[in-house]
């Protein structure tokens, strides 16, 4: 063509351009608007998990929530759609008016080509082979064009995600001192030096110049009413928040300085996390690398009290604990806690033991079990527990009691009880409810009649 021509070769190609910058804009605008329904495609998201899961189910049954939540759901599908919908309808002008310019370059190589036979300067299956070779080279250059214009758009969304795993981790708050201790001091342990949080965009302190000194084994026990600041305290300990003042410190280093912190902890909270996976998986996080240890799964299972309930599954330790997949199991809530208890007990190399009300939904027996077990694994190490049953305090070597985000009082279970303060009343209040309940009336009673 080119031969023929040098125009009609250029010309091809250049006329692709205004369709190759349309679709760049496009993907540009597609990929604005998907930012922009980030928030509402996430409202979606869990809108449908509290629709479709088993967990939010029963809520859902009971208070009639299905048709508001897919009504609501709608809402925002509609308003994503009808946005996409525009923008698709005012790209297709451009598009249209591209693919014209695009076609019109067609005719004007054929009408050339036309004008060349009538000379007699191309024979008929030149011209032939030329108005085929015409729309070929159109049809590719706007293949090339969108495929590259494609690139680009996939290019802007890529270009996030690389920017956040670029990011490093913010592993020192604005604000926060990490100056080393006091070097003639023992400061083997845990220590909470000055510690305040607040969450982002909140103004009031969630912990608020809290310090603490926790010795190496020492058991302590952090009590206190809900919405003291317990759980955030426990979390500052572990490295998962990053206090906007004061430090904590683990032998004397700032955590924040320590690499691999958190491979010395184990850890249990209220809300574990229910993984999908076999049993073998659920307990075998605790230590990812023995998970494959049979015997000593099976101890971490004993020492929880799982044992019992995998000796009942099908397949034991590799019975799929998702019910949703076919020869998946479904667990109770006790049963699970205690499949997470095993999780914790399966990571024997752990320095720092945590529960984070660990006893939530055993019965009373199981727990009481649950505690000796608890004595044993935490023998020799540094351990903490939230609890709000103070019958279980009793024992700690050190019961922190937490009162609108800063401890309130510390001691052993003796000393706080001479106090008469907030740890003693609580206590009290609870022994008096056991002491009256029906079950002991009825003891009493039985105790009498003998």
């Amino acid at each position: 063509m080119v031969d023929l021509h040098p125009l009609l070769g250029i010309g091809i190609v250049v006329l692709t351009v205004p369709g190759f910058l349309v679709q760049l804009r496009l993907g540009k605008l597609r990929y604005r608007q998907l930012l922009g329904q980030t928030a509402t495609n996430r409202r979606m998201n869990d809108l449908m998990r509290l629709i479709t899961r088993r967990e939010s189910a029963k809520e859902m049954k009971l208070f009639g929530l299905y048709a508001y939540m897919t009504e609501k759901w709608s809402r925002y599908f509609w308003k994503n759609a009808n946005e996409q919908k525009e923008l698709e309808k005012s790209g297709l002008f451009f598009v249209m008016y591209a693919e014209l310019l695009s076609h019109l370059a067609i005719v004007f190589s054929a009408g050339y080509l036309v004008v060349l036979a009538s000379q007699g300067k191309l024979l008929l299956g030149q011209f032939v082979a030329l108005t085929q070779a015409v729309n070929t080279a159109k049809n590719q250059v706007s293949i090339v064009a969108v495929h590259l214009a494609n690139i680009y758009e996939s290019a802007l969304f890529a270009n996030e995600l690389f920017d956040f795993l670029v990011l490093r981790e913010e592993r020192t708050a604005k604000g926060q001192k990490t100056e080393p201790l006091p070097e003639h001091q023992d400061w083997a342990g845990l220590t909470v030096s000055g510690v305040s949080f607040r969450y982002p965009g909140r103004e009031d302190w969630i912990l608020k110049e809290v310090s603490l000194r926790i010795e190496p084994g020492q058991r302590v026990a952090i009590v206190g009413p809900n919405g003291a600041g317990k759980s955030t305290l426990i979390k500052c300990l572990l490295g998962l928040y990053e206090p906007q003042e004061g430090c904590v410190y683990w032998n004397g280093t700032p955590i924040s300085e320590i690499p691999g912190y958190t491979d010395k902890i184990s850890a249990v909270f209220q809300d574990f996390v229910h993984f999908p996976l076999t049993v073998r998986e659920n307990i075998g996080f605790g230590h990812i690398d023995e998970m494959n240890d049979r015997s000593k799964l099976e101890a971490a299972a004993a020492q929880s009290g799982a044992l019992t309930v995998v000796e009942k599954l099908p397949s034991r330790f590799d019975t799929d604990l998702a019910p949703e997949y076919e020869g998946g199991q479904e667990l109770s809530q006790g049963q699970w806690q205690k499949v997470a208890l095993g999780r914790s007990f399966f990571n024997t190399y752990a320095e720092i033991v945590v529960y984070g009300e660990p006893t939530s939904a055993l019965d009373p027996l199981s727990e009481a079990a649950l505690f000796e077990r608890f004595s044993m694994l935490a023998e020799g190490k540094t351990s903490l527990m939230i609890s709000h049953r103070l019958g279980s305090c009793v024992r700690a070597d050190l019961i922190v009691v937490m009162k609108d985000g800063k401890i309130a009082e510390q001691g052993t279970h003796e000393s706080l009880m001479k106090q008469n303060g907030d740890y003693s009343r609580m206590f009290s209040a609870q022994s008096r409810g056991y002491r009256h309940s029906g079950w002991e009336a009825k003891q009493e009673h039985d105790e009498k009649a003998q």
